[in-house]
């Protein structure tokens, strides 16, 4: 049977400049037989539908407001 591939949006820590994201994350899909993976913060419509179409699934933390808005209306 093929493993869930799971999208997971990390968060942005703004001081650092940087993604970030707790690892219960990560292995509570793997856990769950799922297969994370990190997802870039992009706007760029043809990476998000190349996600959309490539993930089974996708897990929202924390992300910015904006970004799961533009996910979930496409």
């Amino acid at each position: 049977m093929k493993k869930p591939l799971i999208g997971v949006v990390p968060l942005w820590d703004s001081e650092k400049n940087c993604y970030w994201m707790l690892p219960n994350y990560m292995q509570g899909i793997e856990k769950s037989g799922g297969i994370p993976v990190m997802l870039p913060l992009t706007e760029d419509e043809e990476i998000i539908k190349q996600l959309v179409n490539t993930c089974d699934g996708f897990l929202f933390t924390q992300a910015d407001r904006m970004l799961t808005r533009k996910f979930i209306t496409k």
